[in-house]
């Protein structure tokens, strides 16, 4: 659980590095570090290590997403594996890193097309926003679906496993739904 941690402080130097500078990216590293809390999740056999690593990872490749558009689809497949992850960790991950990192890119997507729509004026103003909203909402269902299928490819032997050992998917929670033993 530990690694976790040296992972997480990667990838808040790469973030900090990427979009701020490399100065910053050495303090915020020293940090998460230092965070006393940091070394006591490391100490102890408890998931949010895990599930803070999945969660600046994931949402680093969500803001990815719009600055590397060719490969957006690509880059919201690992966004999905990291989040499922999350949840496979702990049920927890679903509030606080899968629902976050879909927000994350429905609003890089609705940002790009606010910034397309202020180069394009021209264009909405004489063709209408339904002609230039089509290959955007294509774009957003396969970064959707890309997310979707990321997340359950990590989730899905969890829940089976569950399944089958308790006849509930998500046991212990919904037992007044699913029942389980």
């Amino acid at each position: 659980l530990s690694t976790f941690q040296l992972l997480s402080a990667l990838s808040v130097f790469s973030i900090a590095r990427r979009w701020i500078s490399v100065d910053v990216a050495w303090l915020a590293t020293l940090i998460y570090l230092t965070t006393p809390w940091t070394l006591r999740i490391s100490l102890i056999a408890y998931a949010e290590g895990s599930l803070a690593f999945y969660l600046i990872s994931s949402t680093m490749c969500a803001l990815l997403i719009s600055q590397v558009r060719e490969r957006g689809i690509h880059i919201s497949l690992v966004a999905g594996l990291l989040a499922g992850n999350a949840m496979a960790s702990k049920y927890t991950g679903l509030i606080s890193v899968i629902l976050p990192t879909a927000a994350v890119i429905a609003f890089q997507f609705w940002r790009s097309r606010s910034e397309l729509a202020k180069d394009s004026v021209e264009s909405t103003a004489v063709t209408g926003l339904g002609t230039s909203l089509s290959p955007d909402a294509k774009r957003l269902f396969f970064y959707a679906a890309a997310f979707s299928l990321g997340v359950g490819l990590m989730i899905a032997p969890w829940l089976l496993k569950n399944l089958v050992e308790t006849g509930n998917p998500v046991y212990p929670l919904g037992y007044n739904v699913f029942g389980g033993s």
